[in-house]
């Protein structure tokens, strides 16, 4: 009990009581590690209450958004944006996080169903948070609407799967998402659920150059390898 280091995480679905234990387990100089969990945002508004005093010591923000606690497909989309939107209220209103450095969007539940948010949370991440520097996102695809300057590191798990048509398709708006990281340096993309995601060739993405990438790590944990021609590529 008397270790300060082990009381660096909390959790949303704690109660006022658990908070005040940590904070003061933790001691006055400690760096926290956050757990949000989006699906409860009647928790999420009690929880940023009881910890608005510590909002300017979080070191990384986990949000948690489980899909089979919710509507699924585009209800369930307009939920996280709702939830990401009033969390973003919360933590302009009040102090800053300075020395926020890693934001982890984690979308549980069933694998087969991913979420694409418009992410007001990090359109203002430079007013609360200007420091954020590692962006992490799992089955989540954000839309901000404005430059991400501070990110320099881009991890991104997600399905593309064969979609309609390319300009709702997954790929094309990582794309877009790219676009909006002037300054990413090391881009680590897994690719789940591949197959069809290119199956109609009519549907050409544009070529994008992003020089200011230094490492890109591909990892296809689910690729299946496939007869290819000996004349051609793939």
């Amino acid at each position: 009990f008397g270790t300060r280091s082990l009381w660096r995480t909390l959790n949303s679905l704690y109660g006022r009581g658990d908070v005040e234990m940590v904070i003061r387990q933790a001691g006055p100089d400690a760096e926290f590690n956050i757990f949000i969990h989006l699906n409860l945002q009647s928790q999420m508004r009690t929880f940023i209450d009881n910890c608005r005093r510590i909002v300017s010591r979080w070191k990384t923000l986990t949000l948690i958004y489980d899909k089979n606690h919710a509507h699924f497909g585009r209800v369930g989309s307009q939920t996280v944006n709702g939830a990401l939107g009033e969390l973003s209220g919360l933590l302009r209103d009040g102090s800053g996080s300075p020395i926020l450095e890693q934001l982890f969007l984690s979308c549980g539940g069933t694998m087969n169903v991913v979420s694409i948010v418009y992410a007001r949370l990090l359109d203002s991440n430079q007013i609360w948070a200007p420091n954020l520097r590692t962006l992490r996102c799992s089955y989540f695809l954000p839309i901000p609407s404005v430059p991400l300057s501070s990110i320099s590191t881009l991890v991104i798990i997600h399905s593309f799967y064969c979609s309609s048509g390319i300009l709702d398709s997954p790929t094309k708006i990582l794309l877009e998402f790219l676009i909006k990281l002037p300054n990413i340096l090391d881009f680590s993309l897994e690719a789940d659920s591949i197959e069809g995601a290119f199956r109609d060739e009519s549907l050409r993405l544009p070529v994008m150059d992003l020089p200011s990438i230094k490492s890109f790590q591909l990892r296809l944990p689910y690729f299946r390898l496939k007869d290819f021609a000996i004349n051609g590529s793939c």
